[in-house]
């Protein structure tokens, strides 16, 4: 480094990270961090990325009043962005509120209907729906990607999503989702340049039915598929159904590429 490090002692062997250190959230992410630990036995990843060094820090001096994680609950039909969320009779209206408030390792289960798009911020939470994907819908409304879950793609489950439908999102890159983890989620009738359905997303027993890109990537881009079915997806260069990634189990079927 050409710069302090920042450790607590150096002088007495102590390389652990001070709080104010360059080097926590500076590592190159990559999916075996999140399930490591660091020299002194720690959770390896504490913040948005992995730290540099042996030691993984837990972050800037932790405010005394922050709460623990906890359940937020998202109902569309009789909830109201004004109320606590942390009680099931008072749940938030939209998810987008929910994970505003929300802190590393919540869970925020959604009840049925159709919601406006998201952005996770990048935090590790789980969201949820309690009837599945048929029920819970987020719906782009063909001006906005449905889900996004960090400025830039990240297919390392900081984000999981489980149990939607993804719908008439457009953007230019993962109209469905981009990034992220989703699980049982069905990714449908979304436009996109690259990756139509979804670009950089880790998709487990997912649908990805009827998306298209004008370039690459109609269902998917770049992605992570395990157990999905790929139909009636089309894309104008290359990649009908899915283009570059990894697929496990997946059955790619009645796609075009034109």
């Amino acid at each position: 480094l050409y710069f302090d490090p920042g450790f607590v002692d150096a002088e007495q062997g102590d390389f652990r990270l001070r709080p104010d250190s360059p080097c926590i959230d500076a590592g190159l992410d990559y999916p075996d961090a999140y399930n490591s630990v660091d020299f002194a036995g720690g959770i390896r990843v504490c913040g948005r990325c992995v730290d540099l060094g042996a030691y993984e820090s837990d972050g800037a001096p932790k405010d005394p009043h922050a709460r623990p994680a906890t359940t937020l609950f998202v109902d569309a039909a009789i909830g109201s962005d004004t109320n606590s969320g942390m009680e099931e009779q008072q749940p938030f209206q939209t998810i987008q509120k929910a994970i505003e408030v929300s802190v590393e390792g919540d869970e925020i289960v959604v009840a049925d209907g159709v919601y406006t798009p998201i952005c996770t911020l990048g935090r590790r939470i789980g969201i949820r729906s309690v009837n599945g994907a048929d029920r819970t819908i987020i719906d782009g409304d063909g001006v906005s990607g449905c889900a996004r879950f960090n400025g830039v793609r990240d297919s390392l489950g900081k984000s999981v999503l489980t149990g939607f439908t993804l719908r008439n999102g457009k953007s230019d890159s993962g109209a469905g989702s981009f990034g992220g983890t989703l699980n049982a989620c069905v990714l449908s009738d979304n436009f996109g340049r690259f990756g139509g359905g979804a670009s950089g997303s880790a998709l487990n027993n997912c649908l990805i039915l009827n998306n298209r890109a004008s370039l690459y990537g109609g269902g998917s881009l770049s992605g992570t598929l395990i157990g999905c079915t790929v139909v009636g997806n089309e894309a104008d260069h290359v990649g009908g159904g899915s283009e570059g990634g990894t697929l496990y189990n997946c059955i790619v079927w009645g796609n075009v590429c034109t």
